[in-house]
Order: structure tokens, then sequence, then C-alpha cells
């Protein structure tokens, strides 16, 4: 309702100034009107005894015309309240106007003038003046004199008629504001309010209706068709979302069925040995020659491979299949362990060793132990591929201690080789999405913009330091346990 207070409030200024401003209007104008009827009336009565009085004049002088006027003037003739005066500075008292010295009429051109005096009692008097003009000269001027009483009287009345007006108005103005505020402004705005309120919270539902044809109503429209808007924006947004965490999925077990074909040559090598072991150890049971000792130490020995060839396989299907993201508390330094076990193959083929540091203490984040598997395997794969002639990779955990008290920090797995190192032209865009330096065939460029994008989605971060000739470093930051 403050609006409507607002308006109630400038339209009763408005009415209370334009009654106001009508009152004085109307004051002056009964001022104005009395003024040029008390002028009329003296220049007629002027001109219907000027005759007479000119010649009185003529004949004795001042004292001719007060004879004039005392006997047989308007005075008497019409019951006026009349005066002569004279324009002269040493005249009788009697015979000298109220009317200021500057406005004295001379010349044959003198005018009719007017003044309002203020008496000892503190009545108020209108004197005209009607001059005579002999020879070109004003010999002297009729004086009349008319009482404002009853102007003053009419003035009180209209200022009280306008005072009854204001309030008659005012009260009149202040129920029909009230009420056409109150149902016009008041509860549209209201609900315009709560509808505004609904829609910050994510509330789009319920369409207002003010069943309005004024701004009001055609602002109720425009917020439900907005809110209609933002509905099929969110859908369209929530199944963009689906799609492309769907595709972001399939890149990323895309990226370890890649990752998991270059493994495999290096399983396939490390299965030959075990099953040459079974082989010759079937043959010589199958011999009958064994003695029984013999017969059992051979079938432990194929007990013993078979159980390493499903521990390898179990390794390398855990790792290409494809599951939803599980959050756990984890020891990084498992994680690591797990996924230099699964390279070390691979690793071993190209003459690199895996230089696993144990840190002091475990480190616990809590992470999908697969996910972060598979950056720290794309990050080692390539680090391998890197050193063609050999090499080494050292990884380790750490802790970074907040700038904030009331944060942990960060757990810390750093990768480093010692191989060609990179540029800085090439470091700025190795975690850019289809970026490679491998030859065509290769790689897809989409290993580290995967790794990047599944850290981040843990709350960390991967920094990377390399060098020509020097070598370089992967930081994978996550938040530690009791952050998250």
């Amino acid at each position: 309702m403050k609006l409507a207070t607002r308006i109630i409030g400038a339209s009763l200024i408005s009415v209370v100034l334009l009654t106001f401003a009508a009152g004085l209007l109307l004051v002056h104008n009964v001022q104005l009107e009395f003024e040029l009827q008390q002028r009329e009336t003296a220049e007629r009565i002027s001109r219907a005894f000027s005759a007479v009085l000119l010649d009185s004049w003529k004949t004795s002088g001042t004292r001719g015309v007060l004879r004039f006027l005392s006997d047989e003037g308007p005075a008497k003739t019409l019951g006026l309240d009349v005066r002569w005066v004279q324009f002269e500075e040493n005249v009788s008292p009697d015979f000298y106007p109220w009317l200021p010295r500057e406005q004295w009429p001379s010349g044959a051109s003198a005018e009719t003038e007017s003044i309002i005096h203020t008496e000892a009692d503190g009545e108020q008097q209108l004197y005209t003046y009607v001059p005579f003009v002999i020879e070109g000269q004003a010999i002297g001027a009729l004086e009349f004199a008319a009482s404002l009483s009853q102007i003053e009287r009419q003035t009180q009345r209209i200022i009280l008629i306008s005072l009854a007006t204001i309030g008659a108005i005012s009260i009149v103005l202040i129920i029909v504001a009230y009420m056409t505020g109150l149902h016009w402004i008041g509860r549209p705005l209201e609900a315009l309010m709560e509808k505004a309120e609904r829609i910050g919270r994510g509330d789009f539902s319920r369409p207002i209706d003010l069943n309005r044809n004024d701004e009001l109503g055609s602002l109720g429209t425009s917020l439900n068709q907005m809110c209609q808007r933002l509905i099929e924006q969110r859908q369209s947004i929530e199944q963009e979302t689906t799609r492309r965490i769907q595709a972001i999925d399939q890149l990323r077990h895309a990226d370890r069925l890649k990752t998991v074909g270059h493994l495999a040559a290096g399983v396939a090598h490390e299965l030959g040995t075990p099953l040459n072991v079974i082989g010759g150890r079937a043959a010589l049971i199958a011999s009958g020659k064994l003695s029984d000792e013999q017969t059992r130490e051979s079938a432990k020995a194929i007990k013993s491979e078979t159980d390493h060839i499903t521990d390898i396989v179990r390794q390398l299907l855990a790792f290409a299949r494809l599951r939803e993201p599980q959050p756990t508390s984890a020891d990084l330094a498992d994680v690591i362990a797990k996924t230099s076990e699964l390279v070390q193959t691979f690793a071993e083929r190209n003459h690199v060793m895996l230089d696993v540091q144990a840190p002091p203490k475990p480190v616990a984040a809590m992470i999908d132990s697969g996910q972060i598997q598979q950056v720290l395997t794309n990050i080692m794969m390539n680090a391998i591929q890197a050193m063609p002639r050999g090499g080494r990779i050292t990884t380790a955990t750490s802790t970074i201690p907040s700038a904030e008290p009331s944060i942990p920090g960060f757990a810390c797995i750093s990768v480093s080789d010692d191989g060609p190192g990179m540029p800085g032209d090439t470091l700025r865009h190795i975690f850019d999405p289809f970026f490679t330096t491998k030859d065509v065939g290769d790689g897809t460029g989409l290993g580290l913009s995967i790794a990047l994008g599944i850290v981040q989605e843990h709350g960390g971060r991967i920094e990377a330091e390399s060098r020509p000739d020097e070598g370089t470093t992967f930081r994978i930051l996550l938040p530690m346990e009791n952050q998250r």
C-alpha cells in the first residue's frame, strides 16, 4: 500500500493547491470587480455633475464647489461619501488626497485613479479620484470613498467555502483513493511481488491471473510468459546437460579403452610366461611319468600361474569397465600402487622404471578411485610414450596446507618423468581438447582434457611444469577427506 498512499498524498496535495489557488483567484476577481464598479460609478456620477461643478468653480472657486457638494451634489442626491480634493502641496488637510504624490493626475490626459487606504480603526477604504480638467490643467478631483468591509466579509465566506470544499474533497478523495488503491494497485502489486519472489526461488508454476486490461495486467501476462519460457529453457538445459554428461562418459570410456589397447600388448606378453609354465606342467602330468609328489607340485604351479593370469585379466577388466562414479574415502598410495601395477608391463617394454615413493603417513581423500586411476594411467602412459629410449617415472603423495585455517588443505599426487619435456607454447595447450603432439593415429588429444574434467568434478585441479630437456611434472590436487 505504499504506492497507493503516495498516490493519495499526491492527489490530496494537488486538490488542496488547486482549491487554494481557485479561492485566491476568486477573491482577487471579487476585489477587482468591486474596484471596477466603483470606478464606473464614480466616473458616471462625475460626468453627470461635471457641468454644474465646473460652473461653480468658475463662479466661486473652491467655495462654490464645496457649496454645490454640500447642498445638491452627489452626496445628497445619491447618498455617496464624496469629497473635493486638490492636487497641491499647500492646501488644507481637508482637501489633501490620500493618493500618493507620484500618482497625482496632471495635464489634459489626467485619468481616474484608485487606492486602498487603511483607516486608524483598521477598516479599509477604497478611494477613487475622478479629476476635473480646466484649460489643460487638473484643478482638483472628486474623491469617492467606499468601505471594503463587505468585500472582506465576502472574502471570508469564500475562504470558508474553500476550506470546507478542501475538507470534503479530501475526505472523499482519501476514501475513494484508498478503496481504488487497495483494489486496483495494492492487491495486484502484492500478487506480482509474490510471483516475483517465487520466480526468484526457481518456482515457475502457478501462473498469476490479475484479470485486468491495464499495465499491471500486462506485467502479469509478461511474467507468466517469462515463466513459461524459463520452464522450456530449463527442460532444454536439462536435456542438453544429460546429453553432454552421456557424451563425456562415452569419451572417458573411449579413453579407457584406448589405454586398454596400449596395455593389452604388454598383458599378452606377460601372459606368455605363465601360459608356458601351465602348458609344460600339464604336459608332464599328462605323460604319467611323475610321481604323486611331483604331480601335486605341478598342480600347485598350474594353480599359482592361473591365479596370476586371473588377477592380471581382472585388473584390466576393472579398469576398462564403464560404471557410475562412486566417491569413497581412499588412500592415494593404494590408487598409485594399483595404477603402477597396471602399467608396469607396458613400462618395462619401453625400458621405463616406475619409482613409487611411499608417503610417511597415509594421505586420504574422498574420491572415485577408478576415475582417479584413469587420470593417473593417462598421465603415466603419456610419460612412457614420451620416453622411447627409457627413463624414470616417480610418483609420490603429499599434503598441501591451506591459507585459511578453516580449510584442511589438499592431497597431492605428483607424477614426474625425466623425459624430453615441453616448451612453454606446448605446455599452455596440453589440456585443450584435441590438442596432441603425437603422430597421426597415435592419439586423439582428449586424454588430458578428460583427466582435467575428472579432477575438477572432484573439486580439485591439475598443475603442470615442464622445460625442454628437463622432464615434466604433473601435480593432481584433490580436497582432503574432511573438506568435502
